[in-house]
């Protein structure tokens, strides 16, 4: 019983302490967290139960990051790589400005922030598995946040 009341206190602190994911492995690749702080992050049609988020060819799938700012912010970028054995591979979205169309005005201020962006997965990629390396810059092209998210494209 007392290895319990040790045990149930020390599995709060980590969950306290870890960003939440709600799907899959999402795992923080932050290089600093001196101006942001990735909190939780969520791909649709992805559940705790997926271990590669399933990416289905011909349908739109959205991405939500939800992240803490710690300093102010004049323009974020949004920069997105598959990562194939260990080599990352731009993957270009229409527009690099992350600051329209996906819930984020800026400047940002101190606090935390909703980033959505959705992507339509287009029916010419192969099928593949891959982990998909999301990263949020400042005008400077320094990490916000850093997301790498265990994919399947189907």
């Amino acid at each position: 019983m007392a290895k319990l009341l040790v045990l149930v206190p020390a599995l709060l602190a980590l969950a306290a302490v870890v960003p939440a994911a709600w799907a899959a492995d999402i795992e923080d690749c932050a290089e600093a967290e001196d101006l942001g702080k990735f909190i939780e992050a969520k791909v649709s049609g992805c559940t705790e139960d997926d271990t590669k988020c399933p990416l289905m060819r011909g349908n739109n799938v959205t991405i939500t990051i939800k992240f803490k700012s710690n300093k102010e912010i004049k323009a974020v970028q949004q920069v997105v790589h598959g990562v194939l054995a260990g080599v990352p591979v731009p993957f270009p979205l229409e527009s690099p400005d992350a600051c329209q169309n996906t819930g984020l005005t800026c400047p940002l201020v101190v606090g935390d922030h909703t980033y959505n962006y959705g992507l339509f997965i287009k029916p010419v990629y192969p099928k593949v598995s891959v982990k998909v390396k999301w990263e949020l810059l400042n005008e400077d092209k320094k990490q916000i946040v850093c997301l790498l998210i265990p994919a399947i494209l189907k």
